[in-house]
């Protein structure tokens, strides 16, 4: 299991952007052009982000209801960890091979279920309530925008 902890060091190293969390952009004295309303900021992960409360932080999504929060959703982690592991580990080359088959992340169980309750159901087809922010968490930015337009 890729642990929080490791997850942060290779965020570090690797200088992975974190989302910046709502006000962090003033205490930190940065200045947006006018013509940007959206202060959706990302910055490379530094330590100093967390200890001064700056990122934005997640509940995991297989125990939304826990008190633990997190700066790294479970889509950036698994970014970290594939980038971890393919620094190490040539995937495509072990597929020319034909030693390895394919290679993807596992799901969580308990979030699909609590997806499918609010979104993934015949009956939520005609509905224009989106789960959206579920979804980005979950399955990250590019599949979110799919949905958002769709």
């Amino acid at each position: 299991r890729f642990s929080e902890q490791s997850a942060l060091q290779h965020a570090e190293q690797s200088k992975y952007l974190v989302q910046l969390a709502d006000g962090a952009l003033e205490q930190l004295d940065i200045i947006l052009k006018p013509e940007k309303p959206d202060n959706t900021a990302f910055l490379p992960f530094i330590p100093f982000l967390r200890r001064g409360s700056l990122l934005r932080l997640y509940r995991p999504e297989s125990r939304p209801e826990a008190n633990a929060v997190h700066c790294l959703r479970k889509v950036d982690r698994i970014r970290l960890l594939y980038d971890r592991v393919t620094d190490i580990i040539d995937c495509n080359a072990m597929k020319r091979w034909m030693l390895l088959k394919d290679f993807f992340p596992l799901h969580s169980h308990d979030t699909l279920a609590r997806l499918r309750k609010t979104w993934g159901r015949m009956g939520c087809i005609c509905s224009f309530e989106q789960p959206i922010e579920e979804i980005h968490f979950y399955f990250g930015s590019q599949i979110t925008l799919y949905f958002v337009f769709v």
